[in-house]
């Protein structure tokens, strides 16, 4: 069902593939700067749902996409870090954007549920977000995207990097390496010293 790739996470098989290309290809961080070309003006992004709200993150944020594995829970955490688990000899601390924002979290205990990770480094080393759903590699134009929205959101401003068209549709993107203020952090890098 799954493979270092990724399959079987992603809405769509062909994602999977276009995360890995697309992963390999980029190599350098997205360039602030306009240019002439309409394609060095897009940035590559990897959406993801919570609920039914679309979200996306910067394609180099994300090191790898992997199928849940249920974390090893510790007591007196954060409500939304659920745990840590061992990724090829790494602790892994692992947090629910679910509960983050505000929503209902994941009951890790369903096995039939395909929780998604993405797995991303932070100020405390390396981190799992929960999310219900992988959608896929797209561009967005950094023309299109309003870094000042007037919005109401659950997610607050500090990890909203924007909101961005695609396809004439807003997308929400967030910084995964800004969800977690310094406190939590701290607390989390001491977590996974301790597991």
């Amino acid at each position: 069902m799954s493979n270092d790739k990724g399959f079987g996470i992603f809405e769509d098989e062909n994602h999977a593939e276009e995360f890995a290309e697309a992963r390999s290809k980029s190599t350098e961080p997205s360039r602030r700067f306009k240019t002439d070309d309409p394609e060095e003006n897009d940035a590559l992004f990897l959406t993801f749902q919570l609920g039914h709200e679309v979200y996306a993150s910067e394609l180099l944020s994300v090191r790898e996409i992997i199928e849940f594995q249920k974390p090893k829970p510790l007591p007196n955490t954060l409500d939304f870090f659920r745990g840590v688990i061992n990724l090829r000899g790494e602790i892994v601390g692992i947090i629910d954007l679910r509960m983050k924002f505000g929503l209902q979290g994941v009951d890790v205990d369903d096995e039939k549920q395909h929780i998604p990770l993405l797995i991303f480094d932070s100020q405390s080393g390396a981190l799992g977000a929960m999310v219900d759903r992988v959608g896929k590699v797209c561009r967005i134009d950094r023309g299109k995207i309003d870094h000042n929205p007037n919005v109401k959101s659950r997610v607050p401003q500090k990890y909203l990097k924007g909101i961005g068209l695609m396809d004439d549709e807003m997308i929400t993107i967030i910084d995964l390496r800004q969800v977690l203020d310094d406190g939590e952090l701290l607390e989390i890098k001491t977590i996974q010293k301790a597991g």
